[in-house]
């Protein structure tokens, strides 16, 4: 994934997270975290198509619709693992560790999709797998601040005394 398809996803999934708190409906700790997950990385990869001139000039397909398959594939583990895994009273500790483990799965699932990315490496399966491991880390620390953000701006439960 790109700078923008982080933004359109975690924007998405606010819109979802907001939509469903209207209705009482859980995301968090359900299954319903992957389905707001999913609708976000279709989401994303829709309002990208026209802009996206990155996967459009790597993948040769200039002036033609390109849909960022790997948006929705990154998204949905990436963000639907992560709200599964995790509810507000979670230690940060731990939330750092879930936020870690979805980003690698994430990672791992979006490689087979990302042609952009294998085709601006010149081709290289081995080249796509490093460049996504450097950004691991970055992509974990995103996925804590935007459950801050959206969660009221903390990581954990405030502390009871």
């Amino acid at each position: 994934m790109f700078c923008l398809d982080y933004a359109l996803s975690f924007g998405c999934f606010a819109f979802f997270q907001g939509c469903a708190s209207r209705q009482d409906i859980k995301l968090r700790g359900t299954e319903n975290a992957f389905l707001a997950a999913a609708f976000s990385g279709v989401g994303a990869a829709f309002a990208l198509a026209p802009v996206d001139i990155v996967r459009q000039v790597a993948t040769k397909r200039e002036n033609q619709f390109t849909l960022a398959t790997s948006t929705v594939a990154f998204s949905t583990v990436y963000l639907g693992a992560y709200f599964y895994s995790t509810e507000n009273s979670t230690p940060i500790h731990k939330k750092a560790l879930y936020a870690l483990s979805a980003t690698t799965v994430a990672t791992t699932i979006e490689l087979p999709f990302d042609r952009a990315k294998m085709s601006l490496l010149g081709g290289g399966f081995r080249e796509a797998i490093i460049v996504s491991t450097i950004r691991l880390p970055v992509a974990t620390i995103l996925l804590l601040v935007f459950d801050a953000m959206i969660h009221g701006g903390t990581l954990a439960s405030a502390p009871s005394h």
